[in-house]
């Protein structure tokens, strides 16, 4: 119908007019050109599949998609380091917690590409266990994998199934990806929120030192970073409990033992397609013409894919050495304003504030405020101390650690069975969490 110049002139006379987006491996600034070229052109873009896509089956010709935060961001990709991942990866009996998870259950794609001995699934919902069991094994079955998948239900505050299952697989590696993490949700349910992402993770990773694992890798948040809400402070203070854990291996407690768990913390941002996503939740708003809604006009977050977080994270891992805080490099925070208006531009929409517009026509924007415990901007560091690594997207922030005395006192102020009111629990994290952990 004509190159791309004569779109506006194409669609006087088609309308609405849909833009396919030919060029699948066409990333960078390159792409993100491209798409701001036609933000302003009133068509609808989607992109057909790539050509793997269609070669392993996973698509079809006819399978068309939107433009999404993907495209949008034009993020440079790294292949990963093999060498890396193999390191504990390979041969090795591996647990995720919270495998049916967002994170989780993509870290569990990850390893198994690297055939590990054994994937073992530790998850709390029954749907989310069976759905990823049996995606995996189906990946194992067309794929001639030869790695035992085994699915185990149960909650990670559960110290006597953890153990059991540590002691009966033989587990080498585990990656903690097990956690609640919707900041609104935990504020109005604080005492779960400490209960899983706190006391959950005690447990999981003092069984592990107890155990003789080889490594256990935390998967923490941005927002553990000078915590405004209590579901940050949970992760927080789930960090403390790794590094105390740490220190404390080298206690008089452990003198003679073998003992030699590397432990790590990976921090990162938030992750496309995650359950919760803001984006998915644009995407339905414009569908039905609107109002989108946003927090705030200046909110900004950091993105990255689920793919390319996972496979940072098992490289991180085959970094660790005593207790390393490793952060991923997320790129520079994203406006989730300028995010929402390109996804309306790009659908073929106009907003209603644009010039020439009608009250009664194009996507409105609401502003609704801040929810409690949110940030308008997040924050990756809690200091300047940051040192690269043999990896180019994974750096490793020098924190200072706490004394496993001071994270046993926490833990002991924070138990469930202290009967603390919701305010009391708010509290003493909020004590806890903007408190120098030497102090």
């Amino acid at each position: 119908m004509g190159d791309r110049t004569e779109i506006e002139k194409i669609r006087a006379t088609t309308s609405p007019l849909e833009v396919l987006l030919t060029l699948p491996k066409v990333h960078g600034e390159r792409r993100k050109e491209l798409l701001k070229y036609l933000e302003d052109k009133r068509v609808t873009v989607k992109t057909i599949p790539s050509l793997s896509e269609l070669t392993s089956q996973t698509a079809t010709l006819n399978s068309l998609r939107e433009i999404d935060t993907t495209d949008l961001l034009a993020r440079k990709e790294v292949a990963p380091k093999k060498e890396l991942i193999s390191v504990c990866v390979k041969d090795k009996k591996i647990m995720v917690t919270g495998a049916g998870g967002s994170i989780g259950s993509e870290l569990c794609r990850q390893i198994l590409l690297f055939k590990p001995a054994q994937i073992i699934l530790f998850e709390h919902s029954e749907l989310n266990l069976y759905q990823i069991n049996a995606e995996l094994v189906g990946l194992c079955l067309n794929k001639d994998y030869d790695v035992e998948i085994i699915p185990i239900l149960g909650s990670i505050t559960n110290k006597n199934h953890i153990e059991e299952t540590i002691k009966r697989f033989k587990v080498k590696v585990i990656f903690h990806a097990a956690a609640y993490k919707h900041v609104s949700l935990i504020e109005q349910n604080i005492e779960e929120g400490i209960r899983n992402n706190i006391f959950g993770t005690y447990t999981v990773a003092q069984t592990a030192l107890d155990l003789n694992v080889e490594r256990f890798i935390l998967i923490s948040t941005d927002k553990a970073v000078r915590p405004s809400s209590v579901m940050g402070a949970t992760k927080h203070i789930a960090e403390l409990v790794i590094q105390g854990l740490a220190h404390k291996k080298n206690d008089l407690s452990y003198a003679g033992k073998t003992n030699s768990t590397h432990f790590a913390i990976v921090r990162f941002g938030n992750v496309l397609g995650s359950s919760g996503s803001v984006i998915p939740l644009f995407q339905e708003q414009i569908a039905c013409g609107g109002p989108i809604t946003i927090t705030h006009p200046e909110v900004t977050r950091y993105f990255m894919t689920i793919p390319e977080a996972s496979q940072l994270v098992i490289q991180a891992a085959a970094l660790a050495k005593s207790c390393n805080v490793f952060v991923l490099d997320m790129g520079k925070p994203v406006s989730i304003l300028s995010l929402a208006k390109q996804l309306v531009y790009l659908s073929g929409h106009m907003l209603k504030t644009d010039e020439n517009k009608s009250n009664d026509s194009g996507i409105e924007i609401q502003y609704t405020g801040l929810k409690k415990g949110e940030k308008i901007h997040e924050e990756l560091f809690t200091g300047e101390n940051i040192t690269s690594t043999e990896h180019p997207m994974i750096m490793e922030a020098r924190e200072e650690f706490c004394e496993w005395s001071k994270v046993e006192n926490m833990l002991l102020q924070l138990e469930p069975q202290n009967k603390l009111s919701s305010t009391e629990m708010q509290q003493r994290l909020l004590h806890f969490t903007i408190k120098d952990p030497k102090d």
